[in-house]
């Protein structure tokens, strides 16, 4: 688990490199939005990946095992200040965006993390956000097992 977010970083810089932010979500969208000029956080550069962990839910094996399920968020969050309207020649900025979707969810949907089972898409949203930025919310689980090395006497 402790490598989850930072494997899924890496492997999104690799293969879909026009990202100009992948980091971990610690609410850095939200801030930005409610404080604006005066957020005291880096803003993110769209378009932009923010990964968080949702949720563990786990169970035991044996003695000092457990396996989780883990949920992870993957949230493109795209800055769409375009005039997109039937007409104008920026329409195409529409499947562009989509496209850039597409080209994360690839990069992850069926791909293995470093100590857990391959990803799969289990949900996927579309939401706006202050300011004209639109997200591509897309939820994976994998399983993870958490050993306790000094039970099992390592």
């Amino acid at each position: 688990m402790e490598r989850l977010i930072i494997d899924i970083e890496d492997r999104l810089r690799a293969e879909v490199p026009e990202l100009q932010t992948i980091d971990e979500n610690y609410g850095q969208l939200t801030k930005m939005f409610e404080d604006g000029d005066e957020s005291d956080i880096y803003p993110p550069i769209s378009p932009a990946v923010l990964i968080d962990v949702r949720e563990v839910t786990w169970s035991n094996l044996a003695r000092a095992s457990q396996q989780g399920s883990v949920q992870v968020v993957v949230t493109l969050a795209v800055d769409c200040y375009d005039d997109t309207h039937h007409g104008q020649d920026q329409r195409a900025l529409i499947a562009d965006r989509m496209a850039l979707a597409g080209r994360v969810h690839w990069a992850l949907q069926g791909w293995k993390p470093t100590q857990t089972t391959r990803l799969v898409r289990t949900q996927t949203r579309y939401y706006h956000l202050p300011h004209l930025w639109k997200a591509y919310e897309t939820v994976y689980t994998c399983v993870s097992v958490d050993v306790c090395l000094s039970e099992i006497g390592e």
